[in-house]
């Protein structure tokens, strides 16, 4: 092979390996409304990020699609352009051993960009409506009068500039009213917000989500597969069924998607035997998808049903073996279910998946706890501790299991360690009272020992 045709073919090579970029929208619209939301409460972005953000900004999907290909082409293409370079340069020998070293090297990344555009083109959601909470900003916007959006919903609608009566000022003082149900009426004391738009999983502000219901001012006006708008009207939202979704979606596929993770949010907000009818018609609608046995398996695991919920993440991990939220679902199956073994091989794969993601580890911690496996558990936590470190989140529940899981392994020093860390942080009275008592088992221990 002559050096331009070797060149020729890497860089045909290097256009396969940077296609997935024009077929994984749905990671792209959630990194840049990360991004956003990150800005929103003045964190700071990865330099990627922050020229993806860029990219957003100056030409929407379709410029960060350019972007995310260039950094995979161009690379790739440099380094064959230095190969073809030093086949021209090197005695005969060593130029046919490198020529032959660059051919497997193409063949092997046009598979896995071939791989990588194939599971993309199969998995990934490509409709924004269905990969965040445009729906609900539409709907609250519509409304007129003062809208207040959670940190999520904030992002998505400066995302894609939806216009919305101004919000709360502040990240600080939003989060507040999330959390205070007394911030939250004086906010609306000084101005009278008409609409509350929340986003699933309601992690921050499932205090409003409960109080709002009880009040006769508000009623719950939209529900979506991503949260739920309430409006100071007397309306309220519209049965959701499957003539909704084949209204809002055209292939069945969207439908099942749309209707399961709604489902979800019923049965968040308290309406499980309407969220268990609506996820079997996502599972008649589409009953192999991935995702909807994914979220199925999550519904069944929120009735306890972990039997039936570990059927089902095993079915979407056999459709999809590298589903995060599948093979999590499964590992918690199995851990509920007592296949511990199962549950420490599958919490393995979790993390291999999902090295930096730190809910995998706490249950890769936890299985490892259950199954009497310290050195696991030690290590889960440490890595965990690494993470939350690195996100610039407080550590000291952390330090805290640390310091357990240490002495359970009869490590003294390394859980004496984590305790006293632990207290340097914000504990409530009886956490510190318990790390204390704890120090002075094990130096007592320690001393007797002696």
């Amino acid at each position: 092979m002559k050096p331009r045709t070797l060149l020729l073919c890497g860089a045909f090579a290097s256009i396969v390996a940077a296609l997935p970029a024009f077929f994984s929208r749905e990671s792209i619209y959630h990194d840049i409304a990360g991004a956003f939301e990150s800005r929103a409460g003045e964190r700071s972005l990865p330099a990627l990020l922050d020229a993806m953000t860029f990219a957003w900004q100056k030409g929407g999907v379709i410029a960060v699609e350019g972007l995310l290909f260039s950094v995979t082409f161009f690379p790739w293409l440099a380094l064959f352009a230095v190969l073809s370079i030093l086949l021209t340069r090197l005695p005969a020998r060593v130029a046919s051993a490198l020529r032959r070293v660059s051919i497997v090297g193409m063949l092997i990344l046009g598979a896995h960009g071939l791989w990588q555009t194939y599971h993309a083109y199969r998995n990934e959601i490509r409709n924004p409506s269905l990969c965040g909470p445009l729906r609900l900003i539409h709907e609250a916007s519509a409304i007129e009068g003062r809208t207040l959006l959670d940190p999520r919903a904030s992002a998505w609608a400066a995302m894609f500039n939806i216009p919305h009566a101004p919000d709360i000022p502040t990240s600080e003082t939003l989060l507040e009213c999330l959390r205070s149900p007394l911030t939250w009426r004086t906010e609306h004391r000084k101005s009278p917000f008409s609409s509350v738009v929340l986003t699933y999983p309601f992690d921050t502000s499932l205090p409003l989500l409960k109080m709002l219901p009880d009040s006769h001012e508000w009623a719950l006006s939209t529900i979506d597969s991503h949260g739920v708008v309430f409006s100071r009207s007397s309306v309220g939202a519209q049965p959701v069924s499957t003539n909704v979704a084949q209204h809002l979606f055209n292939s069945p596929r969207d439908q099942a998607l749309w209707l399961s993770g709604t489902a979800l949010v019923l049965d968040k907000i308290s309406q499980p035997t309407s969220a268990s009818g609506l996820m079997e018609e996502a599972l008649s609608l589409d009953p192999s998808n991935p995702r909807v046995l994914a979220m199925a398996a999550s519904l069944s695991g929120a009735h306890g049903k972990w039997q039936l919920a570990k059927t089902q993440a095993e079915s979407a991990v056999a459709e999809d073996r590298r589903s995060l939220s599948a093979r999590y679902l499964l590992a918690l199956a199995c851990l509920k279910t007592g296949s511990l073994d199962k549950a420490l091989e599958e919490s393995s794969s979790l993390v291999s998946l999902a090295p930096n993601d730190a809910r995998s580890h706490l249950l890769r911690a936890r299985i490892a706890e259950a199954a009497n496996d310290p050195t696991t558990e030690t290590t889960s936590l440490e890595r965990l501790l690494q993470i939350t470190r690195q996100q610039n989140q407080p550590t000291d529940g952390i330090s805290i299991l640390l310091g357990q899981a240490w002495s359970r392994a009869g490590f003294p020093n390394q859980a004496l360690e984590h305790y006293r860390a632990a207290l340097n942080g914000e504990l409530t009275p009886e956490q510190r009272k318990t790390i204390l008592e704890n120090i002075d088992l094990i130096e007592s221990k320690s001393l007797q020992k002696r």
